[in-house]
């Protein structure tokens, strides 16, 4: 192993130790165990990156903040988010505000990530 590679794999582990949020933790401890893939979440508006985020929460926290940043003041909206658990499609993110829901260009999207190269991954 490179010195580059025991560098970063010592601040990893760091951050591991330091983690208070369970959901980076754990995927923390995922990638640290040898896992061959591992989820990022896209956040993006009108297809547009804004960030990419190792917990979902704060990928929609993100669109979130950006989305109530172009609402009135005197507005005050609910969001929602309209997808399928199923599915590795975006989430997009809706207000509602004076009776009906708009969308708002804003989406997550969960993006599955591999550490190597497989040659025979996808035949």
């Amino acid at each position: 192993m490179t010195s580059t590679i025991a560098n970063l794999m010592d601040q990893v582990l760091e951050l591991a130790k330091e983690a208070t949020d369970r959901e980076f933790a754990a995927a923390l401890v995922q990638l640290l165990n040898g896992a061959d893939e591992f989820t990022l979440y896209r956040a993006a508006h009108d297809d547009r990156p804004l960030g990419l985020y190792v917990i979902e929460r704060e990928a929609r926290a993100h669109c979130e903040d950006f989305a109530a940043r172009q609402i009135p003041d005197d507005t005050v909206p609910s969001f929602d988010w309209i997808g399928d658990d199923e599915d590795d499609d975006p989430w997009e993110l809706v207000a509602a505000f004076d009776g009906t829901d708009q969308t708002t260009g804003y989406s997550v999207t969960p993006l599955t990530v591999s550490l190597a190269y497989d040659p025979a991954g996808d035949q």
